[in-house]
């Protein structure tokens, strides 16, 4: 077993505190994970790039494939002491992923297969985590894409036509793929899925407006696992700086339901378009982040009902391919200041 470093701060007092996702690093080398400031503690590990997958495969399958086999083959135990040795003395808060094959088209069930079982496999390794001291309880997911296709016209042109399921099919879809992973993550130590808001018309999850009605109808599926397992992760940028949706309308009574539903979140800066990832305040103000982590308290604090997701107490910076340790050290700081 692994020896966990001590958190200094005490968790009742501090009802929130930060991570640092490990996509900052698409290598997966030893010598990245040195840029991890000394006191973060908790790491969000993300589950994986294709470069820092265990075991070293190299017979062209991608992620989601080899995660799939590791399912099939009962290596959750592989997958745990791989997330283990690359983070040893730190606490394990969360999986992030990149799975958005689960809304693959019919054509694709292959790929919805697989996904799917590679879900089942990280479900066993937070359950293994958890029962070595580690406050895990979410997995992050995508939602996945509105197209189905992409066809050349019928002129051979240079012009091309996409095949877009509408709102309502496209988040039907995405619960009924939902319904044996949360079947799956309810039938011992529960585990929660934090589906994630992608911004933009071709995506499931594109705004707040798509993300009251996915909450709606789980609580309509009479679905005890979807309910009591499926929640939001809370991306701030993608929230507010792309979609337009701030703070005040999360708090608003009447989004409750979808308030209730936050199971984890992400921070970093973006501007309109979503090109890469910097620390806060870099193209927004600071004003805007501080709005978001006093909401962020009043969440973490308000009682849910017993048949919904618990939040995981947790805000997780998310500095993908980050090139700076200054940069992502900037970004854990002013978050941990935030939060105080």
């Amino acid at each position: 077993m692994h020896e966990i470093m001590p958190e200094k701060t005490n968790l009742q007092a501090r009802t929130i505190s930060p991570a640092i996702i490990s996509s900052f690093s698409v290598t997966g080398e030893n010598a990245d994970w040195k840029a991890l400031p000394d006191d973060c503690k908790y790491v969000d590990a993300y589950a994986f790039m294709q470069r820092c997958l265990p075991g070293s495969p190299s017979d062209g399958k991608n992620a989601v494939e080899h995660l799939a086999d590791f399912f099939q083959q009962g290596k959750a135990s592989m997958i745990t002491d791989h997330i283990l040795n690359q983070f040893p003395g730190r606490q394990i808060i969360a999986l992030s992923t990149f799975m958005p094959e689960i809304s693959a088209n019919e054509a694709r069930s292959a790929d919805t297969l697989n996904a799917t079982k590679a879900l089942q496999l990280l479900i066993d390794v937070v359950r293994q985590l958890k029962g070595q001291g580690h406050p895990v309880q979410t997995i992050e997911i995508v939602g996945g894409s509105r197209i189905q296709g992409v066809f050349q016209t019928k002129d051979n042109s240079i012009n091309y036509s996409a095949m877009r399921l509408t709102g309502s099919q496209s988040l039907k879809r995405l619960i009924e793929r939902l319904r044996p992973i949360a079947a799956y993550a309810m039938n011992a130590s529960p585990v929660f899925l934090s589906v994630e808001l992608e911004p933009g018309p071709l995506f499931v999850l594109s705004n707040a407006h798509t993300a009251k009605r996915f909450c709606r109808m789980i609580e309509q599926s009479k679905d005890a696992a979807l309910s009591n397992s499926v929640g939001l992760n809370l991306d701030i940028p993608h929230w507010d700086f792309l979609a337009g949706t701030p703070p005040e309308w999360l708090l608003a009574d009447e989004n409750k339901s979808v308030r209730h539903r936050i199971t984890h979140v992400h921070v970093s800066d973006h501007h309109v378009g979503h090109f890469s990832c910097t620390a806060p305040g870099s193209l927004n103000p600071m004003g805007k982040f501080a709005g978001w982590m006093s909401a962020l308290k009043q969440l973490s604090q308000e009682k849910r009902p017993d048949n919904f997701p618990q939040f995981s107490g947790f805000v997780s910076c998310e500095m993908e391919a980050c090139r700076e340790k200054e940069m992502l050290v900037d970004c854990f700081d002013s978050i941990n200041h935030l939060l105080l």
